[in-house]
């Protein structure tokens, strides 16, 4: 895919960790594994090749946070970014070879104190990482980019230049215009859903569907709705394409024009129609979640590589309407794809988000945080809710874990 890149890749550190897995039961179904302390070994081994997919996270190390490696049995920890900066967001090409990232290493702050990040790649097979962007121009933002179905191109925002979409054949980049925005979700059809924001002076913004040709025919301060028509969002935060790109999940948060909600929508003759809403579904917002208040949202959306399930985060959001009496909820659930079910996953007590599906769709894997703490551990559960269970149980933070897709080496 990659092989015609010419990067200039750096050396790197790469630690590895063992785990002394014991088990403590916790009411009603949870396992604990501890995971002890991670050590430096010899740098850049060969990685082994392993049989099963690997779940990329974010740890803490040292100083910074890193990106690393584990079995999903949260055996084989190994970090394959070294503490020059901190790392975020792996997100793993659809043919599962290589890990995209965010990284400020050695970027300073703006004139606002904000820090912006660079796009990294890292080769699986031999855990070198290389640099995509430069000076910093990649917003941190927790949708700010997506990989393309044949893992060639990815799609960023930057700053101030709006959108772009990168080829990694040959690293030369495309400005889609500065009124789009993430969430970004690109389909197996050659789609991207990305959200307009050209329609900011009657309050709406809406879902622009693009075909794969949408860079040359998009011109600056334009909207140009190559695959379908518009469509009004309410303050979408997440979105995901099913597997045979013939529908897109959108997870939205409440605002003013209604509450919070997860809405299926497909292409009908050129039009983005509704097909299921569970809002709609379960009733109003307070029949669906009674003991949660606005606002909420609903983000992390992940839809099941099999097509048949959605996972989700659901989140009352008490941070924006600073009531610190009130904990915020935090909670991951999982419909069908006609949103006629609705499952949660997690404990009551613990904050978790970022759910990801297993390449079988047996298993998902998500963050949690526990109740007044401030670390951040890894758990996994069957997609029944059965057998939830830590993969990581260490004093710093693990998160933001992804699923290594179907892969061969």
């Amino acid at each position: 895919m990659i092989s015609k890149i010419l990067l200039i890749f750096s050396s790197i550190i790469i630690i590895t960790g063992c785990n002394n897995p014991t088990q403590t039961s916790i009411e009603p179904m949870l396992t604990l594994t501890s995971t002890p302390e991670i050590q430096i070994i010899s740098p850049t081994p060969t990685p082994p090749k392993s049989q099963e997919a690997l779940i990329a996270f974010v740890g803490d190390n040292e100083q910074t946070t890193s990106i690393g490696l584990m079995t999903s049995d949260g055996q084989d920890i190994r970090y394959v970014t070294d503490d020059a900066g901190n790392e975020l967001l792996p997100k793993w090409s659809p043919d599962g070879q290589y890990l995209a990232y965010l990284s400020d290493r050695q970027i300073p702050l703006d004139e606002y104190d904000q820090q912006f990040y660079d796009l990294w790649l890292l080769s699986v097979s031999n855990e070198k990482p290389a640099r995509l962007t430069n000076e910093g121009q990649v917003d941190k933002y927790l949708t700010t980019f997506a990989w393309s179905p044949d893992s060639d191109k990815i799609v960023y925002i930057a700053w101030p230049t709006g959108v772009k979409v990168i080829d990694l054949t040959d690293l030369s980049d495309e400005t889609l215009g500065i009124h789009f925005s993430p969430p970004f979700a690109w389909s197996v059809k050659d789609e991207l859903a990305i959200a307009d924001h050209s329609f900011l002076h009657t309050a709406i913004i809406s879902l622009a569907i693009l075909a794969s040709d949408f860079a040359p025919v998009l011109p600056p301060e334009e909207s140009y709705f190559v695959a379908g028509g518009h469509y009004p969002l309410n303050t979408a935060h997440s979105m995901a394409w099913s597997p045979d790109g013939e529908q897109l999940a959108i997870g939205s948060s409440f605002a003013l024009r209604g509450p919070s909600d997860l809405r299926i929508v497909s292409i009908v003759e050129d039009e983005v129609v509704t097909q299921a809403s569970l809002a709609e579904k379960f009733g109003n917002r307070d029949s669906w979640f009674p003991t949660f208040p606005p606002p909420t949202e609903i983000t992390d959306v992940a839809w099941s590589p099999d097509g048949t399930m959605i996972a989700f985060r659901f989140s009352n959001r008490n941070d924006i309407i600073k009531e610190p009496e009130d904990d915020n909820i935090e909670q991951i659930y999982i419909t069908n794809n006609e949103l006629t079910e609705l499952l949660s996953v997690t404990p009551e007590n613990i904050r978790c988000n970022y759910p990801q599906w297993s390449p079988d769709s047996t298993r998902l894997v998500f963050a949690c945080q526990g109740e007044g703490e401030e670390n951040s551990d890894i758990w996994l559960v069957y997609k029944d809710g059965s057998d939830l269970r830590q993969l990581t149980n260490t004093p710093t933070y693990e998160g933001q874990p992804m699923w290594q897709p179907d892969h061969n080496y």
